[in-house]
């Protein structure tokens, strides 16, 4: 991998990537070009885990867009994401994490298993973020092919999201209401009609998560919520004390 405006260097399954485009390292399209090969390197590479990006320049990280070259450093993010559009490169970016997933032994239970990250989906590339935004976006009523072209992500895989939630609808409604009732029961009053089972679904993890934030003072995002206390698109949903 070329790159002119990075200076990379790997140990193990980290990769260090220093921003070194003076002058204040201006969002220009070579830097877009040399963040999309080391997007592309990173994704390519089994063995990459992480990547942590640092300035060379000790007063800017990325200062700004250069506003005399937006054509052509469109132009190179869209090479990644088949958009010309920088903020679909970064949303990709954010998404794209690699996860080596840890065993553990339960000694109650006898068992070993399996530690993801609250963010990480079962059986899901994408993260809870991404994924809880298409849910979202169904909600207001936008079709799958429209909600894909958003997110930058193909058809296909949007549609499999959300026939899978809309078949747990029940089963996420039934499990959100029942931890805002143990934890803050008068957030029930919040619900608001829904215009189907999946837009119930989500409006309920709506609610479970403000009565985290407010009652127990969780910093969590609500999709990670979602995931930790409903399984979201896969398993099943963990019950409340008392239940």
């Amino acid at each position: 991998m070329s790159v002119e405006t990075l200076i990379v260097r790997q140990e193990g399954g980290v990769v260090f990537a220093e921003i070194a485009a003076p002058p204040m390292n201006l969002l220009g399209p070579e830097l877009v070009r040399d963040l999309v090969l080391l997007i592309q390197h990173a994704e390519a590479d089994d063995a990459v885990r992480v990547i942590v990006f640092k300035s060379a320049d000790p007063d800017y990280f990325i200062s700004h867009v250069d506003l005399t070259k937006v054509p052509e450093y469109r132009a190179e993010a869209a090479k990644l994401t088949g958009e010309a559009s920088i903020a679909l490169l970064f949303r990709h970016l954010s998404a794209s994490r690699t996860v080596t997933p840890r065993r553990a032994y339960c000694q109650r239970c006898e068992a070993t298993h399996v530690l993801l990250p609250a963010w990480a989906v079962p059986r899901r590339r994408d993260g809870a973020e991404v994924i809880g935004e298409a849910l979202v976006c169904k909600a207001q009523g936008l079709g799958h092919r429209r909600i894909a072209a958003r997110l930058a992500r193909p058809p296909a895989t949007v549609r499999g999201w959300l026939r899978a939630f809309a078949r747990r609808g029940e089963i996420v409604v039934g499990a959100a209401r029942r931890w805002t009732h143990a934890i803050a029961a008068s957030e029930l009053g919040h619900s608001r009609p829904a215009g189907s089972p999946l837009a119930e679904a989500v409006d309920a993890l709506g609610i479970v998560a403000r009565a985290c934030r407010l009652r127990l003072g969780m910093t969590a995002s609500p999709w990670e919520l979602a995931v930790a206390l409903t399984g979201l698109l896969h398993g099943s949903p963990r019950d409340p004390p008392g239940f």
